[in-house]
């Protein structure tokens, strides 16, 4: 376990929670914790944080329900 870790509380869609149980499973993982510290590592190593926060992404609008588990 690299780095200390602090259990911090967020609220997120449900439909998140299985995409993170999802990645968690696909890539074997130990939990939708891991998959989500995977996640903000990308951000701050190759994400561009002007893109993140300034490009409009909604995936609840329009009719759409989020997040969608891929066909595997």
């Amino acid at each position: 376990m690299a780095g200390i870790k602090k259990e911090e509380l967020f609220s997120i869609q449900e439909d998140m929670i299985g995409m993170l149980d999802y990645l968690a499973d696909k890539y074997k993982l130990a939990d939708r914790s891991k998959a989500l510290r995977v996640i903000l590592d990308y951000v701050v190593e190759d994400g561009d944080i002007e893109e993140i926060f300034t490009v409009r992404r909604c995936l609840r609008c329009g009719g759409r329900s989020g997040w969608d588990k891929p066909d595997d």
